[in-house]
């Protein structure tokens, strides 16, 4: 387990004077990255072996949303991890200890080359502790697609090079700012779920499509050939 303090600053408040959407999603990210590091045996063999933890999919939840100066705690922990893939929880606590945020992801270890799956080695895979997973909704790691989906609108969008991380690739937090930008301003949530199949690179041309469903919205993400990269659902639950 481990555990980081913030304060959220100015320059991450938007227009409804609560912390961005964006911000939100990287400040998960930096934390379970900072954990992931401090995990010696796991970060010496990823960078031995040239692998990185790909996101797969993730959920969050908001409660109440952070707004500007508010002490945070955060807590991230793995829990069930497997040979060539791991869960994982982070948390998101105020001053007072209320809970503000909780979400889960699943990552993949996958080598950085050429893209093949990582296995663990025993030693790393026993040097990661099991914790109990905190209780929230789990939804697996699949978004539905067979269901009524109404679509709305279509926008097109080119990776650019702020868009890019060190991966070389679109950082998972764009296509959620994208998805987010694609709303209808009204419109109110408090969950959040991606699953990523592919991933965009410099230049590419995304083809966002947005689609309203009984819970809330959807968004596709495809690239010029129609091949569906992207899933980011928006849900008021």
């Amino acid at each position: 387990m481990y555990k980081e303090t913030r304060i959220v600053q100015a320059s991450e408040i938007g227009y409804n004077h609560q912390m961005r959407l964006l911000d939100v999603i990287n400040m998960i990210q930096d934390v379970e990255g900072a954990h992931i590091e401090h995990l010696k045996p796991l970060s010496d063999e990823a960078k031995r072996d040239e692998f990185g933890i790909i996101l797969n999919y993730r959920y969050v939840h908001i409660k109440r949303w952070p707004k500007n100066k508010n002490l945070l705690e955060l807590i991230t922990f793995p829990y069930e991890t497997k040979s060539f893939y791991g869960y994982r929880n982070t948390l998101c606590y105020d001053l007072m200890g209320e809970l503000l945020i909780e979400s889960y992801c699943v990552g993949s270890f996958i080598h950085l080359k050429d893209l093949s799956p990582h296995r663990l080695s025993n030693y790393t895979l026993k040097s990661i502790k099991p914790i109990e997973k905190h209780p929230m909704k789990y939804e697996g790691r699949k978004i539905e697609l067979d269901r009524a989906l109404t679509f709305i609108k279509e926008e097109i969008i080119t990776v650019k090079q702020s868009h890019i991380d060190y991966y070389q690739h679109l950082n998972n937090a764009f296509y959620v700012d994208f998805a987010y930008n694609m709303l209808p301003r009204s419109y109110e949530f408090n969950t959040v779920i991606g699953e990523y199949k592919k991933s965009f690179k410099l230049d590419s041309q995304m083809h966002l499509k947005l689609f309203e469903t009984s819970e809330g919205y959807l968004i596709k993400f495809f690239d010029t050939e129609n091949e569906l990269y992207t899933l980011i659902e928006f849900k008021n639950i």
